[in-house]
């Protein structure tokens, strides 16, 4: 059994690190229980019927970190990434007790970075989280990124605070 396992990750080049994934160990001992018979699922089914079950889901959790959010209140975290090709990404994430959820990427490519484009991006963030729930915005420490912080601290009653990270490297 180990070496059929094996030959799937090797020669689908799949990393071995993910053995160690939940998932994994949750679906071996799925097809344990099982038994015998069992037909794995179609790549259409895997396409449309679980990745739509996976999709409610996660959006059913995202709901209910939203709720925490209205009673903790919340701190909404951007990072910017530009790679080799120079596609230039800006995530936004959103942390309140305990849980962090990924909000969304802008392909910020086409867009020069300064304070106007990022305060932009950052108010229609707030919008989307609702105002009356940021407590605290984290950014990186540029320029135009402490200027934009300094402005949504007066117009919105919040915290700007720099990236620790940033400020160390």
């Amino acid at each position: 059994m180990g070496r059929l396992i094996s030959k799937f990750f090797i020669y689908e080049s799949v990393t071995p690190a993910k053995a160690k994934s939940h998932h994994f160990k949750n679906m071996i001992i799925g097809a344990q229980q099982a038994g015998m018979g069992i037909e794995p699922p179609s790549p259409f089914d895997i396409k449309n019927k679980y990745l739509e079950m996976e999709y409610r889901e996660m959006e059913a959790y995202v709901n209910q970190q939203r709720e925490k959010w209205k009673t903790y209140g919340c701190t909404i975290m951007s990072d910017g990434w530009t790679g080799p090709t120079k596609l230039s990404i800006i995530n936004f994430m959103v942390y309140s007790k305990g849980s962090t959820v990924f909000l969304k990427s802008v392909d910020a490519s086409n867009y020069i970075k300064d304070h106007k484009y990022i305060y932009d991006l950052l108010k229609t963030v707030i919008k989307e989280v609702g105002k009356e729930n940021v407590v605290q915005i984290v950014t990186d420490n540029g320029s135009a990124f402490m200027k934009v912080g300094k402005q949504l601290m007066k117009k919105y009653n919040l915290y700007w605070t720099p990236c620790a990270a940033h400020c160390i490297a």
